[in-house]
């Protein structure tokens, strides 16, 4: 524990020392690591849990609204792609 023998371990020492006696398997790094990695696959995506709205952002934009840029709430196509990313399933698309 201590790097000299005649050194008394520090509290972070034995703190870290009782925590191995506990969990001897390693279960709760085993926890820690499968938190770590969806953590990491969520920072990588931006986002967590399901897909938010593909919508480009800069279609929201003044720009791009004044473009014509098709948003959910102005083309029913695009909000047919939005609600099956979000919910997984089509919800139809308007007729006229």
């Amino acid at each position: 524990m201590a790097d000299d023998k005649n050194e008394e371990p520090t509290t972070e020492q034995k703190k870290a020392q009782k925590a191995v006696d506990k969990d001897p398997e390693g279960v709760a790094e085993k926890g820690n690591a499968q938190v770590q990695e969806e953590t990491d696959k969520a920072e990588d995506k931006g986002y967590r849990g399901v897909s938010p709205d593909p919508t480009p952002r800069d279609h929201y934009t003044v720009a791009g609204v004044t473009a014509g840029k098709p948003t959910p709430e102005t083309d029913p196509d695009l909000a047919a792609e939005a609600h099956e990313g979000i919910f997984g399933t089509g919800r139809g698309k308007r007729v006229g």
